[in-house]
């Protein structure tokens, strides 16, 4: 009989548990939506935005509308993976990494997709990158320390899609095999007849060949360049499609070939 009335009991005793084990519940989601609205409250957004290193081509304000944030921000509110995921969607970003900086910083560190080259069209100017990409499309040149290629075809082209032309490519590449200090003293690439002939920002013309061989000629290149330059030669042209360098000197007016260990 004991047991029998002990049952209800214990039924009574459960639903009781139950019922404040749901009311508890009830209050954590509470407060946590409470919590989550409080700091939302714009007075909440007092961080500042740190970008580092020195911008290249785009701008601060580049930055915020692509990652759709703004300045101030809130740091309790901001996804980290989400704003490095919109970030390095754009084709201008090659990698960004965003993490938080006391006292109340938000630090986003991008490395640029810098263009490679300019490609001339008829009506504006492609950047390209290294992968063979155009990552912007401009009526005027936006960076004179780009190099810039014509005499290529890359009409009916747009943002985001690779380059057409094999010729373009050719190019891209010679240039890729360059060190930095000698790619930074071209100023422009023309394509004449199947033929290359390239420009230095001092208008030193050099001719490289044919295009099927120019990659091949990048370690000359190099090599003859630096010589140039440390000779303080006072040069007319430069002609890289024979077997051995051939340099043509303004200051006397005579030819020089460069060739052998000193090359």
């Amino acid at each position: 009989m004991n047991k029998t009335n002990n049952i209800p009991s214990k039924r009574r005793k459960n639903l009781v548990s139950d019922i404040w084990k749901i009311f508890k519940t009830i209050v954590v989601i509470a407060l946590l939506v409470i919590i989550r609205y409080t700091i939302s409250l714009p007075i909440f957004d007092f961080s500042k935005i740190e970008i580092t290193p020195v911008l290249f081509d785009l701008t601060k304000n580049d930055v915020l509308t692509i990652a759709n944030i703004k300045e101030p921000t809130n740091i309790f509110t901001v996804d980290l993976k989400i704003i490095e995921k919109k970030l390095v969607s754009d084709l201008r970003i090659k990698s960004a990494k965003v993490s938080y900086k006391l006292p109340g910083i938000l630090h986003i560190s991008i490395e640029e997709n810098k263009p490679l080259i300019y490609i001339a069209s008829k009506y504006a100017f492609l950047e390209i990158d290294s992968n063979y990409k155009i990552i912007k499309i401009s009526k005027s040149i936006t960076n004179p320390e780009i190099p810039i290629l014509s005499g290529v075809n890359e009409e009916h082209s747009f943002v985001g899609d690779d380059i057409k032309s094999p010729v373009s490519k050719d190019i891209i590449n010679f240039l890729k095999d360059l060190p930095v200090e000698t790619k930074e003293i071209i100023s422009e690439v023309i394509i004449n007849n199947n033929a290359v002939h390239l420009f230095t920002l001092n208008k030193t013309k050099i001719i490289l060949g044919e295009v099927s061989s120019i990659r091949s000629k990048a370690e000359n290149f190099d090599i003859v360049t630096k010589q140039i330059k440390d000779r303080n030669l006072a040069v007319e042209y430069v002609d890289l499609s024979y077997d051995r360098p051939f340099i043509k000197v303004k200051k006397d007016d005579l030819t020089k070939k460069i060739g052998g260990a000193g090359i």
